[in-house]
C-alpha cells in the first residue's frame, strides 16, 4: 500500500467514526384555520420574548416547551438567538420588573401539536418531522 493509499484509508476510516447527528429543523406552527400563511423570525422572536403579542396583525399566544427538550434549545438558538441561560436571565429580570411572563410551557412536541391543533390562537414549535396535517407551518429555522 502507497503512502497515498494509507492517507485516504486513514480519512475514510476517521470519517465512519464520527457520529453525524441530523436535525430536520424546527417549525412553527399555528392551527390550520389560523389567517397566517408564513411568518417571519423577527416577529417569532418579538412574540416568544413578550414584546408583543400580534403576528401580522393577529393576537397569538405563544407555546413553549419544557426547560431542557432539544427542541427547545434549538428552537430558541435559531429563532430567538438566546441560549438557555441567557432566556432565563432574560425572563428573570422581566419578571422581576413586572414587564412580563414567558410563554405556558408544555412537556414535548407532541403536547404542542395537541394544543395547537384544538386552538386557533395558539402558535407553538416543534421538530420538522412531526408536522402532519392537523397542523399548519409558518416557519422553518434549519
Amino acid at each position: 500500500m502507497n503512502l497515498r493509499s494509507l492517507l485516504l484509508f486513514m480519512v475514510y476510516v476517521f470519517c465512519a467514526s464520527v457520529p453525524v447527528i441530523a436535525t430536520a429543523g424546527v417549525a412553527v406552527i399555528v392551527h390550520p384555520d389560523t389567517n397566517i400563511q408564513e411568518a417571519d423570525a423577527d416577529s417569532i422572536k418579538r412574540l416568544y420574548l413578550g414584546k408583543t403579542s400580534k403576528v401580522l396583525g393577529i393576537k397569538l399566544n405563544p407555546v413553549d416547551q419544557a426547560e431542557g427538550n432539544a427542541i427547545r434549545d434549538e428552537f430558541y438558538e435559531k429563532v430567538v438567538e438566546k441560549d438557555a441561560s441567557q432566556l432565563k436571565a432574560y425572563w428573570a429580570q422581566l419578571i422581576f420588573t413586572g414587564g412580563g411572563s414567558p410563554p405556558s410551557s408544555v412537556n414535548n412536541d407532541n403536547a404542542v401539536k395537541q394544543l395547537v391543533s384544538s386552538k386557533t390562537n395558539a402558535i407553538g414549535y416543534i421538530d420538522s418531522s412531526l408536522v402532519d396535517s392537523s397542523i399548519k407551518v409558518v416557519f422553518i429555522a434549519n
